[in-house]
């Protein structure tokens, strides 16, 4: 491990993921949502509280993002400290950006924490809650008497809630209260998978606690808030709560809103909720003293339990996004931006690479993510699929520049060529040999995927979430993909994808950049190069390309 990615790894210490394409673009769809957000807060109806939890939602996405980049380098960082301690060659330089990168991680914590507290009232053990469809939403606080006075720990009044999920009050309070149940989940999983490496282990908990200023409790405290039975109880309370609603969309056949979306894919694809949900979680919450917490702070089975069910079950838990600048292909001129748009096809696989994100350096390969490209109208019209009933309802969107279908963290959705630049790498593959009925079927099979969630564990046999390089597995689906087996579930790699499109394979590369350069001919020998990331030869092969084409 690098000196660099060590100081990653040790100070935020706390979480473990695994590989996977996730070029979630949270800077670009932040600042959608800002530009939204304003034009909200012009409208009449401005509804500031919802306002207000937009922001929150956004911010929280933004440190979701972050919790599960520090989970993958976390158990990099525990295994060399471990390493280190064990040959005697722990420096002086090693414990404080320990210590520091530990400071860093609380203050993470926190604002999760307050993310927690905010709607989290609506699953305390003194709020009266009713979930009644059609009613309508009443929330009223009745004030604590001077004779009974507010317990610490205890909510400032009692709560009586009734809750219409068909109202907006009650679906912005049901927000809430998920926003709130999916940072605890959050704070649960980096604890299972980031923290406890280190408090299990007395030297390197030793080494977090010695300089707390609070007395060597850092991880004790952590350990004791995630063991609190109060705390537990609230968050199933929380998930009962959410199931509820989630069984109504269904029967109601509702469509969420996409923050609401969001929300229901992070508490739902948490490894915590899935432990609570396997009903394994029973007889670990039952009969635990106070006593008993402080000894299971030592002992810990009950997170072994745990993390043993989450490694397995979130084998394909992806890391998100740190973005360290923007991509090079963000300043091509607008005529060779327009240059790309003339040369795509509907159903051209694009491919790209984004190196200044954190989450491509842990990918396999050259490639990080898939996409396909479907068109626009007068394409589609052509293939004779413009008024099909699987395109009819992005018509709008696609007048709009929408072209390219992704699978982003958010889920499956059509996006602008503009949108999909801020890369370095691009890469577009094209099917030679389709027939006009395989054209067709295959851009409606890619509009078949717009809406679904996106599949953190990476299975490509899962018909219900897709993750991005499964794109071009379920669109081509009579190609035989190269296909990886890991913890008994099939994933598929973007440069899986990319090998169909050497020299034999069915596909053909027909544009690259490579640094934000285009490369004018020799496609396949590039390509191959780059697959097999022999950056050197491929520079020079480039370099050679352009000059021959009188390109800088």
């Amino acid at each position: 491990m690098t000196k660099t990615r060590w100081v990653l790894a040790a100070g935020l210490a706390l979480s473990v993921a695994a590989f996977g394409c996730v070029t979630v673009r949270i800077q670009d769809q932040r600042g959608e949502q800002a530009k939204a957000l304003r034009r909200t807060l012009a409208s009449e109806s401005v509804d500031p509280d919802r306002a207000k939890m937009s922001q929150e939602i956004a911010r929280l996405q933004e440190l979701v993002e972050q919790a599960l980049v520090w989970r993958e380098i976390s158990t990099e960082g525990a295994k060399l400290l471990k390493d280190k301690l064990e040959q005697g060659k722990l420096s002086h330089e090693d414990i404080e950006t320990l210590h520091k990168k530990a400071r860093e991680y609380w203050a993470h914590r926190e604002e999760l924490l307050s993310i927690v507290s905010s709607y989290m009232w609506t699953a305390h053990s003194t709020t009266r809650f009713r979930f009644r469809p059609g009613e309508g939403t009443t929330i009223n606080l009745k004030e604590r008497s001077a004779d009974d006075p507010t317990p610490a720990g205890a909510m400032p009044g009692i709560y009586d809630v009734v809750v219409d999920p068909s109202d907006a009050e009650g679906r912005r309070t049901l927000m809430g209260m998920k926003m709130s149940l999916g940072a605890a989940l959050v704070l649960y999983d980096n604890y299972v998978l980031g923290i406890y490496p280190f408090q299990k282990s007395k030297e390197l908990r030793y080494l977090i606690n010695k300089d707390d200023p609070e007395g060597g409790r850092l991880l004790g405290r952590i350990t004791e808030s995630f063991l609190n039975i109060a705390n537990r109880q609230m968050i199933s309370v929380a998930i009962s709560r959410t199931n509820e609603d989630l069984k109504w969309k269904t029967s109601s056949k509702v469509a969420s809103e996409p923050e609401d979306a969001y929300l229901d894919a992070l508490v739902m694809q948490s490894p915590a909720y899935n432990y609570l949900m396997s009903g394994k979680a029973i007889a670990d919450m039952s009969g635990l003293s106070e006593a008993a917490i402080f000894k299971l702070a030592d002992e810990l089975s009950y997170v072994q339990r745990v993390l043993t069910f989450a490694t397995s079950f979130f084998f394909g838990n992806t890391m998100g996004l740190v973005q360290f600048r923007k991509g090079y292909l963000t300043k091509l001129p607008k005529h060779e931006v327009r240059e790309i748009d003339r040369t795509m096809r509907p159903l051209d696989i694009l491919l790209e690479k984004t190196p200044f994100r954190l989450t491509d350096r842990f990918i396999p390969g050259h490639y990080g993510h898939v996409a396909i490209w479907v068109g626009d109208e007068a394409q589609l019209k052509e293939l004779g699929v413009w008024d099909d009933p699987k395109v009819v309802p992005y018509q709008a969107q696609i007048r709009e520049g929408r072209r390219i279908v992704e699978a982003l963290r958010p889920g499956v959705q059509i996006n602008t060529l503009e949108h999909f630049l801020n890369i370095d790498d691009l890469l577009v593959l094209r099917h030679p040999a389709l027939t006009l009925e395989e054209k067709r079927e295959y851009v409606v099979r890619a509009f078949e995927q717009v809406g679904k969630e996106y599949d953190f564990n990476f299975d490509v046999d899962s018909e219900k979430r897709i993750v991005c390089s499964e794109l071009a597995y379920v669109v081509y689906h009579n190609i035989q993909w190269p296909k990886d087996k890991q913890l008994g579930r099939y994933t598929i790699s973007p440069d899986q994808v990319a090998i169909k499109g050497l020299p034999g394979g069915p596909l053909e590369p027909v544009l690259i950049y490579h640094d934000g350069k285009k490369v004018p001919d020799r496609l396949p020998e590039v390509l191959g190069l780059l697959l097999e990331e022999r950056y050197d030869i491929a520079s020079q092969v480039i370099g050679e390309s352009r000059e021959k084409a009188g390109l800088k």
